[in-house]
């Protein structure tokens, strides 16, 4: 069904940004206002995402992948 086929997209893309955060985590530098370059964090990392429907997806890859995260909801 094409809901079926959209969670599986919707889970693999957030299984693929959940994997890619880990890479980035340490090994990616970063350059705060006033502080020295140091490596990533994932307090540094935000993601956008245009609606709430995949929320779940990345909820459910960031526990699998141990990525600590806040969820916080906004109206533009």
């Amino acid at each position: 069904s094409a809901d079926g086929e959209e969670d599986d997209t919707e889970s693999f893309e957030a299984a693929w940004v959940a994997q890619r955060l880990t890479q980035l985590v340490g090994a990616a530098q970063v350059y705060p206002p006033g502080e020295p370059p140091r490596a990533a964090r994932y307090g540094d990392i935000a993601l956008l995402v245009r609606n709430t429907n995949s929320l779940g997806a990345f909820e459910a890859a960031f526990r699998h992948w141990g990525i600590p995260y806040v969820q916080r909801k906004g109206k533009s």
